[in-house]
């Protein structure tokens, strides 16, 4: 089965949702400071996660169906 640019931007999207949870978390609960380097990193990390994300569907409707205008 190959992955075709779209589906990898679905994993890269997940991947950078679940990096930046991790480094809200890893922030708040563990180092308190966002001056950390595991912080820094996991949030680069997250943001370009979902910029490839939001790359790769660009011209869609990512967020759910459009709305349609005729009714």
């Amino acid at each position: 089965m190959t992955l075709n640019l779209k589906a990898w931007g679905r994993i890269g999207g997940l991947f950078g949702l679940v990096v930046l949870f991790s480094a809200v978390f890893n922030w708040l609960f563990v180092t308190g400071s966002i001056a950390s380097a595991g912080v820094i990193v996991r949030l680069v990390l997250g943001a370009g996660g979902i910029a490839f994300w939001l790359i790769t569907n660009r011209g869609e409707h990512p967020l759910g169906r459009a709305r349609s205008s005729a009714r």
